[in-house]
């Protein structure tokens, strides 16, 4: 099922038009799981995530949302701009909850080839981590990969502890 947000200008009593941003949304659901066994490492995670994420000049999110024994119900897709992404956390939960999801793995490209996580990876990575706390879907890693085989992983390098 593809959804699209789209949202015509509007304009204040000044007569200034305000242009809202406009984010591609996928949300992919299987009648069965994924053909794909329980994520137990980044290394599942990444090979995952490189089936699911194209090559291409677009960062592209995704989360896979897994059931209670971390086999993949779905993924929900989210595309960004030429470097970056815009996510909420309550766009990744909102899926999350809809699908049952017992857990979720947030996973994305860097199509510049450098996996190092970037400060707004961060900060998204801990606010998905908070929040998925909270309401009883924790997070199980964040995976960067890019075109060259290359991965980064939050769990692997100790970032999601504390």
């Amino acid at each position: 099922m593809e959804e699209e947000k789209r949202q015509e200008p509007t304009s204040d009593d000044e007569g200034k038009a305000e242009l809202h941003l406009v984010r591609e949304i996928e949300l992919v659901y299987r009648g069965a799981p994924i053909k794909a066994r329980s994520i137990l490492s980044s290394v599942d995670a990444s090979a995952l995530a490189k089936k699911i994420i194209p090559d291409g000049p677009r960062e592209l999110l995704i989360v896979i949302m897994v059931d209670t024994k971390k086999r993949p119900i779905g993924h929900y897709r989210f595309s960004g701009a030429i470097a970056s992404t815009l996510v909420e956390p309550a766009d990744i939960f909102r899926a999350a909850l809809h699908a049952g999801a017992h857990a979720i793995i947030l996973a994305h490209n860097h199509p510049s080839g450098d996996t190092e996580p970037s400060p707004e990876d961060i900060k998204l990575t801990e606010r998905v981590k908070f929040v998925g706390n909270n309401i009883g879907i924790p997070l199980l890693d964040h995976i960067i990969i890019s075109g060259e085989a290359r991965t980064f992983s939050f769990l692997d390098s100790e970032m999601l502890n504390g």
